[in-house]
């Protein structure tokens, strides 16, 4: 098997190359003792879960070059990019999803909490409440998933501890570590282990979905009581994504009711959008009628209406292709006191092209664009960039661990909005260098620029007074202050705000 393609793509084919030849392996030694065939299978499905994995990354990069090819008219080139994605896609169309997905937790990788001990990549002496693993900073496409271990409980030998009594079942918790502020409280997961009818008898125990947000959670498998009258071990664990772990168990039916209900759920949506455009139209028309007419009454107010009609034409030039439950999101806004802001939905982070923590690029409707977040700022990433003194003094730290905050500021910022939908409302007037300033909003979170200010890594930068704000606007700014002030005596410190308290001593 001949490979052309870049590096990573080499070292994909190289694990497809190793998974026939371990299969071939365990044919030939049907007697392998329990622990080498646990580590076989843990070291076979890390080789699939990372290899697919390289494969959707690689696969998502070719997508988004032919996209932009195609928005540039380089129809050719995009189908050459379109065919090196298909034939990526290929390599697991014969490998069932629900095997590949799988994303083992690895005890080697695992600090371990209390009594807990591993060997032979199994879990054990889980005597103490809270003993047990965490895997820091797992990386992971967020969604849901499903833990899934083996686990099995005996008690232990008589010679063991007299003291106690053994119990017949015991109870672990899972849940993922944050330590973010302003986020809620993650979800915590029982998982119930009972007792085996002997030592060799392993259960598969299944918990969730639980959902994550973030690429690289802290997730955390700890006992909540202690058994020290009893042997607990746990091996295999591994998350499965929720959708993997719904298929069918045939491939094809799976294939057939998939593209059954894709069909139907785009006619209903394309349903939808033509009702709701018939809605909103009048409507439309009826705001544009008053623009214009407050453009004549009112000459002052030109230039701001002339830019609202533009939006909107631009809004009906679309074609209401965006699915809405309400009348259009800029009268929406208008009526909140957010005038005058652009609504981008469904945008996305270029992972390589965050240059600060408040600085990045976002693609919208196949087109990149500059992003600086409005009202803030972050120290520049670089020894070298103009503003690091300026940021420096404003957080009372000298420019070195502003650097470093700066640094820490632009991989924050680079994982936290990996792969989320994103919604930013925009300023229509860009900066001299066409960068646009935006208020950037999560699902999860609100807006975005409460995190950097909560996590010390950005100052807030308020307008100059005479900009005339709304009332939204007003709102959100001393939403800002306030967070900064709290930030600033949070004990213990956080961000650069950690680093002035360790210079004033």
């Amino acid at each position: 098997m001949m490979c052309r393609r870049p590096h990573k793509l080499r070292a994909l084919c190289r694990s497809a190359i190793l998974l026939p030849t371990a299969a071939v392996l365990a044919q030939l030694a049907p007697t392998t003792p329990t622990a080498l065939e646990t580590s076989r299978q843990t070291m076979l499905q890390k080789a699939f879960a990372d290899s697919q994995q390289l494969t959707e990354q690689y696969a998502t990069a070719l997508a988004a070059r032919e996209a932009a090819l195609s928005a540039a008219g380089h129809y050719e080139e995009a189908a050459r990019f379109q065919k090196r994605r298909e034939e990526l896609t290929a390599l697991y169309s014969d490998v069932p999803r629900a095997t590949t997905s799988a994303l083992p937790l690895p005890l080697a990788s695992a600090r371990l909490a209390g009594s807990a001990q591993v060997a032979s990549e199994t879990l054990s002496t889980l005597r103490s409440s809270g003993s047990g693993a965490e895997w820091p900073q797992f990386r992971l496409t967020p969604g849901s998933y499903h833990l899934e271990m083996e686990a099995s409980m005996l008690p232990a030998p008589a010679t063991f501890s007299t003291r106690f009594r053994p119990q017949d079942m015991a109870e672990l918790e899972f849940s993922e570590v944050t330590s973010l502020a302003g986020t809620a409280t993650p979800t915590r997961f029982p998982v119930v282990i009972r007792q085996s009818t002997d030592e060799t008898t392993f259960t598969t125990i299944r918990v969730g979905p639980m959902t994550f947000t973030h690429a690289t959670p802290t997730l955390r498998l700890v006992t909540t009581a202690s058994y020290p009258a009893n042997v607990i071990r746990i091996r295999n664990l591994r998350l499965i994504p929720q959708a993997a772990a719904n298929l069918p168990a045939t491939p094809a039916q799976a294939t057939a009711a998939a593209v059954d209900s894709t069909q139907a759920l785009e006619e209903a949506r394309l349903s939808l959008i033509t009702d709701l455009a018939a809605a909103q139209r009048p409507v439309i028309d009826a705001y544009l009628a008053s623009l214009a007419k407050l453009a004549t009454t009112a000459p002052t107010l030109k230039s701001q209406t002339d830019s609202e009609t533009q939006r909107l034409e631009k809004f009906i030039q679309r074609g209401f292709k965006s699915t809405r439950f309400s009348p259009p999101t800029a009268i929406a806004l208008i009526a909140r006191g957010l005038d005058g802001f652009e609504d981008w939905s469904g945008a996305q982070i270029v992972a390589d092209a965050v240059t600060a923590g408040d600085r990045f690029t976002v693609l919208h409707e196949n087109q990149k664009w500059p992003i600086r977040l409005l009202w803030l700022s972050c120290p520049p990433p670089e020894p070298d960039a103009a503003g690091l003194k300026t940021a420096a003094s404003q957080f009372g730290i000298e420019e070195d661990d502003a650097l470093t905050v700066g640094r820490a500021a632009r991989e924050f910022t680079t994982a936290y909005l990996r792969d989320k939908p994103l919604r930013l409302l925009v300023r229509p007037v860009r900066d001299k260098d066409g960068t646009a300033a935006a208020l950037l909003f999560l699902s999860d979170v609100g807006l975005y620029q409460n995190v950097l200010i909560e996590q010390g890594f950005s100052t807030l930068q308020a307008p100059p007074k005479a900009l005339k704000l709304g009332t939204a606007e007003k709102s959100l700014l001393d939403a800002l202050s306030h967070r900064q002030t709290v930030a600033q005596k949070r004990q213990p410190p956080v961000g650069a705000w950690a680093l002035k308290v360790e210079a004033t001593k």
